[in-house]
């Protein structure tokens, strides 16, 4: 979306994106995209214009509690400040402090919460999550 290329045979409209990470690195994150593109040969997007970063970085580790209403007005602000239309969320029990991804009326709510952010900021919402590693059976 950052950089407005079609991408797997779909129509693509260029749209400002806001990638929040609080796993990765923000030149981790840099890296990894790097390598993404090259392999489907896609341009990079211009960081700081189409396509933003919040992840840690040398010497400031940034903080996102999504589990009150105090979380959702940071990132209001920073959709605001950056124009994004996607909100990227990785990893997502990262911005859950205490709860159970997999405790269905807690998710409930939280989900709810993220449709009334949609809906207020008119930002798409993605969040990212994976199992805790070692809870796999198998590969």
């Amino acid at each position: 979306m950052a950089s407005g290329h079609d991408f797997l045979g779909l129509k693509v409209r260029r749209a400002p994106v806001l990638i929040v990470c609080l796993e990765m690195s923000a030149g981790l994150i840099r890296k990894r995209m790097d390598q993404i593109l090259a392999d489907v040969g896609l341009p990079m997007p211009k960081f700081g214009d189409s396509f933003h970063i919040v992840a840690p970085t040398q010497g400031k580790v940034p903080q996102l509690d999504l589990t009150g209403p105090e979380g959702f007005v940071v990132l209001a602000g920073l959709v605001r400040d950056t124009g994004a239309k996607l909100v990227v969320l990785d990893t997502l029990y990262r911005f859950l402090p205490g709860f159970d991804p997999i405790d269905n009326g807690a998710m409930g709510t939280v989900f709810g919460q993220f449709n009334t952010f949609t809906v207020e900021t008119g930002a798409a919402l993605l969040s990212l999550d994976h199992v805790r590693k070692g809870l796999l059976d198998g590969p």
